[in-house]
């Protein structure tokens, strides 16, 4: 079985026996980015102290464990620059090797910074900012006849 995660599974060592125990083969991680500046803007707060390190010691628990780890990545927040997208894609394929001492791999996945619709605290941010149009003009827009 394969599931989704938090980063901070890791820091919990019960879970951790009981995820390899159970056959788990491995977990689906939102690591999001490795800006801090970027996490704090859509609160994923529990990453914080992880990417100051390089998430280098949860990438070794998971390993550790024998547990594949499938990076998920968001590409396109305000902080983002061209460098930054290629630090992380240096980052993925840096630990996309396995450790020496496990066959578990961490492939990636990124995504484009696209907020849902509604009102979020994260689309509220990007509208102000000017990093996304109001979706209503959008909406005008692509409207059918148009």
């Amino acid at each position: 079985m394969v599931s989704q995660a938090s980063i901070d599974m890791t820091r919990d060592e019960e879970l951790m026996n009981l995820m390899a125990r159970s056959g788990c083969l491995g977990n689906v991680v939102g690591f999001k980015s490795l800006d801090e500046r970027n996490l704090a803007l859509v609160g994923k707060t529990v990453n914080s102290t992880a990417v100051s390190t390089g998430y280098r010691r949860e990438i070794e628990v998971l390993r550790d464990y024998g547990l594949q780890t499938w990076a998920a990545f968001t590409l396109g927040y305000d902080h983002d620059t061209v460098e930054s997208v290629k630090h992380t894609l240096d980052f993925a394929l840096k630990t996309a090797s396995p450790s020496p001492h496990s066959t578990s791999s961490c492939p990636t996945q990124e995504h484009c910074s696209t907020p849902g619709s509604g009102v979020t605290p994260c689309s509220c941010t990007m509208r102000a900012g000017g990093s996304i149009p109001n979706t209503a003009s959008i909406m005008r827009r692509s409207a059918p006849g148009r």
